[in-house]
């Protein structure tokens, strides 16, 4: 239903063989513009509670997170950017 699904991604910076058994799913590489990956503030790593995330959205995660970093808006590239890049299937 409405507000039922909870999106989560990870971008590792190593090989993570343990969550392959999870059913965690790769799906892409960052090939370019990992400086943006940088700028990302990871001082909470797991802190956030997914119960109290579920229960109270943003407003949980301004409160108790005001560092977090936010994706505010993603943009699909078209195919030929794969092949400019030098990025294999699923690379960017």
């Amino acid at each position: 239903g409405p507000n039922a699904r909870t999106t989560q991604f990870f971008i590792n910076f190593q090989d993570n063989p343990n969550l392959d058994d999870m059913g965690f799913a790769p799906f892409g590489k960052v090939v370019q513009g990992m400086s943006v990956v940088d700028k990302l503030y990871s001082g909470y790593a797991e802190k956030p509670d997914e119960q109290s995330l579920f229960q109270k959205g943003n407003s949980y995660l301004k409160r108790e997170f005001p560092n977090l970093s936010y994706i505010k808006s993603v943009q699909i590239l078209d195919a030929n950017i794969e092949a400019e890049s030098g990025a294999t299937d699923g690379e960017l």
